[in-house]
């Protein structure tokens, strides 16, 4: 389990963690953690699957976001990062690459998520959310949220919300 969160009152967090736990539970690292985060929450038959078949799956997504990934898109959300179209198109198709969080707005929109990203602020030891990942475009009503952990900016693992007014 991690530090309890600073929620700088917040209302859509404090709904989410109200009387919760997150347990840190780990991801794959092979250049694809974020998606292995993402299938960790996101699919039963994801969980239950071996390291070969969770990796086949992980790249089965990160094929089908290149796929889609349009010129349309990167300017919609991307342009204004500094990152060229064709940048961000080679690092999604490599699969060794790991996916850098300008990413996320993407995966978010694509997987019909919202992804909220928590990490370790070095200066106050707080787990604080990335600016933006829960509020304004991240967040669409009726969106089911799934939460990761940014182990020191370059990791990410799922972290599972445990409740523990139900498993009294």
């Amino acid at each position: 389990m991690i530090p309890p969160l600073k929620v700088n009152d917040d209302e859509y967090f404090i709904k989410i963690l109200k009387h919760k736990y997150l347990i840190r539970v780990g991801a794959i690292g092979d250049g694809s953690c974020l998606l292995h985060s993402i299938n960790f929450l996101s699919s039963r038959r994801y969980r239950h699957s071996n390291k070969k078949s969770r990796k086949l799956y992980s790249y089965n997504l990160r094929k089908m976001l290149t796929d889609n990934f349009t010129e349309d898109i990167y300017d919609k959300d991307l342009k204004d990062f500094g990152r060229s179209y064709n940048d961000l198109l080679k690092e999604l198709s490599n699969k060794r690459k790991w996916l850098s969080y300008l990413l996320v707005k993407y995966i978010s929109d694509f997987v019909n998520r919202t992804l909220i990203v928590l990490y370790e602020d070095e200066k106050s030891g707080l787990i604080k959310p990335v600016q933006g990942t829960a509020v304004g475009d991240f967040h669409k009503k009726g969106r089911k949220y799934i939460i990761l952990f940014w182990q020191g900016r370059v990791h990410f693992e799922p972290l599972y919300l445990y409740d523990k007014k139900k498993r009294k």
